[in-house]
């Protein structure tokens, strides 16, 4: 639309008698009949025109409200023998009352043609405009309390609808905001997909087909986090981890990577793990190389009804220049009643990284970090070894300890296991 007045205005309906080569116009809609409506804002004329046969073409159009011819309501240039969009533009003071518009049309040749005037429309109010940016915020990721804010333009919202859908069940609306308030809180189950979208509402919506719906937005990546996270073994191997609060529900958990400054994401089929009770679901990929980034992202899959999750967030590892030899030397000795003394080779180069099993017996043990040593300090100035105590421990228990090098952020050797170790009285 034009700011300005282009030159050549028409000051009435009369068709241009200084040239027999005139165009011509026709209004499909909105035109005057029973009922004959037009709303406030934008309305949309659908019409057709052309030029004589053998003129040089159309070159703008201008749409006239009331009779001021004047200032056009709204006007637009015809480009490559394009046809512009044209729109009525109904101020708001005008709700209530009846207008009358036409169209002319203007040629190369500057000859122009006026529309037949569509008299008696009544002005309505507008539907609500489509709210937009819409963004869920994670209020509490552990109970599900989130917060929905979006943005929208319309001056005529009475109320903002809300809808959710979990996962792949139906659309339901779960709230309503009064205007001009543009958020909403709610408390979600945070470990399923919770999809929700907006729609502001007034009286000029007749039902819900009417409804102009926001972009949707998904908790998937934003509240359930899942934990995921990726550290790189050496140069030739990265292990991806996650939560599994699903338990059995879960079939497959499908894996996407990155390669380095890639933005295209690898589904290769072996980028799958089945779906298990575990607590913690690990995902090991050999398919990788020296000193090289890779990024990593899943989801659900339910086989029974074929549903797959949103994508997670992502994670990000680098691989270490080359692979580096776990840790060697690796014993324990009982200190006091309640320490243990470990001892390992020492290093000047890597931290170690020490953890603790406090119940081997476990299928698929459980090891909590229980400390870290910096290179560099022998147990003393003739020892080619270093130490470690935890005092941490309970009498007459079984324990697990293991130990490995940290190479850079997220990068680390292989870890060195040590026999289960009992504390006497």
């Amino acid at each position: 639309m034009f700011c300005y007045v282009l030159p050549g205005c028409v000051d009435s309906v009369i068709d241009d008698a200084s040239t027999t080569y005139k165009p011509t116009i026709t209004i499909a809609s909105p035109v005057e009949g029973t009922n004959s409506t037009v709303h406030v804002g934008l309305n949309l004329i659908n019409y057709t025109a052309s030029d004589y046969s053998g003129g040089q073409g159309l070159s703008f159009l201008q749409v006239i409200l009331n009779g001021n011819t004047d200032t056009p309501n709204y006007e637009d240039v015809v480009t490559d023998g394009e046809l512009p969009v044209l729109y009525l533009d109904i101020p708001r003071d005008l709700l209530g009352e009846t207008i009358d518009y036409y169209v002319v049309v203007y040629n190369l040749d500057g000859g122009f043609q006026s529309s037949d005037i569509q008299n008696n429309l009544t002005v309505v109010e507008a539907p609500p405009g489509t709210p937009y940016n819409l963004v869920l915020v994670a209020v509490n990721e552990d109970t599900g309390d989130i917060r929905l804010i979006w943005d929208d333009d319309s001056d005529n919202v009475i109320d903002y609808w809300v809808y959710q859908k979990i996962e792949n069940g139906s659309w339901t609306r779960v709230g309503t905001v009064s205007a001009p308030q543009k958020t909403f809180s709610m408390r979600i189950n945070p470990i399923v997909d919770n999809y929700f979208k907006i729609a502001g509402w007034n009286t000029v919506v007749a039902n819900e087909d009417d409804l102009l719906f926001s972009e949707e937005v998904n908790s998937g990546s934003t509240i359930n986090s899942l934990n995921l996270s990726a550290e790189a073994i050496g140069a030739s191997k990265v292990i991806v981890s996650w939560d599994n609060p699903w338990g059995t529900a879960v079939n497959v958990f499908e894996i996407e990577r990155l390669s380095g400054y890639s933005t295209t994401w690898d589904s290769t089929p072996d980028y799958y793990v089945v779906g298990s009770p575990d607590a913690v679901i690990y995902f090991t990929d050999t398919n990788v190389s020296s000193s090289s980034t890779y990024t990593y992202r899943i989801r659900r899959r339910m086989l029974a009804d074929d549903y797959r999750s949103a994508w997670s967030n992502s994670v990000s590892v680098a691989t270490y220049t080359s692979n580096i030899s776990a840790p060697t030397g690796f014993y324990a000795t009982q200190y006091a009643s309640r320490t243990i003394r470990l001892v390992w080779d020492l290093t000047y180069v890597y931290t170690t990284q020490i953890e603790r099993c406090d119940n081997p017996y476990l299928t698929k043990p459980v090891y909590t970090l229980i400390g870290t040593k910096e290179p560099g300090l022998p147990i003393s100035s003739t020892s080619s070894q270093t130490e470690y105590y935890d005092t941490s421990v309970t009498s007459g228990k079984w324990y697990d300890y293991r130990i490995r090098f940290v190479l850079g952020s997220n990068a680390y050797t292989e870890w060195k296991h040590l026999t289960s170790w009992i504390l006497g009285p």
